[in-house]
């Protein structure tokens, strides 16, 4: 992939998130090989010099902002998904909140939230930037009513909310996932384990449309 970005902090990110995935970027050395390229990555003031040097003939390109959501396109991309249809969540409730998200086989982020506010707010961010037909949610874990109501109230429409069974959810997966290079501890192994398993089906009965935001305060 091709990185064509003016604001060196975007360049910066974009270059640490792409490594932790192992996925190769360079810098093209001036703007006309930029038309070489396969995929190109670039951010809001790239993207506007390169309309005005070169015009609107450019490879397929991918705009991203420096936040922690719009580099997931160009991310998938490169592991051949081009639309995004379902999105999964495994949450371990313990001491800490471990959470892994996968899509289509790709292990997207996995770590630590340092509450459920907290993952709801990216989950939505998620849900926004990808717009996946679906996302699934799977808890592992005891889930109090405040939690409840926090599910029910800010989550998107198109997400589904699964009450898991973590018995044994610790247990190593054997799964050989592609996308994000982490050491997986105990904990988010267990919240891979909890993705991938069967639950309840928590209902929410139909409120206002208007009451479920994209992210909350």
């Amino acid at each position: 992939m091709a990185l064509f970005i003016y604001n060196p902090r975007v360049l910066k990110y974009v270059k640490d998130v792409l490594r932790n995935y192992d996925l190769r970027c360079y810098v093209p050395r001036d703007v006309s090989k930029v038309k070489d390229s396969d995929v190109l990555i670039v951010d809001s003031e790239g993207l506007r010099i390169l309309h005005s040097t070169v015009g609107n003939n450019l490879p397929r390109y991918f705009l991203v902002n420096g936040d922690d959501a719009s580099i997931y396109r160009p991310i998938l991309n490169a592991y051949g998904i081009k639309e995004v249809k379902v999105i999964q969540v495994g949450i371990d409730v313990g001491k800490r909140l471990a959470y892994v998200v996968l899509c289509d086989g790709v292990l997207l982020r996995a770590g630590y939230a340092g509450s459920l506010r907290e993952l709801i707010n990216s989950i939505n961010l998620l849900n926004n930037y990808l717009r996946p037909s679906k996302v699934i949610i799977k808890i592992g874990g005891y889930v109090d009513e405040l939690e409840i109501h926090l599910l029910k109230n800010h989550l998107q429409r198109n997400c589904e909310v699964f009450l898991i069974d973590e018995q044994k959810s610790s247990a190593k997966s054997q799964l050989n996932l592609c996308g994000l290079k982490i050491k997986f501890t105990d904990d988010i192994h267990a919240a891979l384990n909890i993705a991938l398993r069967d639950g309840i089906k928590l209902e929410f009965a139909a409120e206002n449309p208007t009451s479920r935001a994209g992210t909350y305060t």
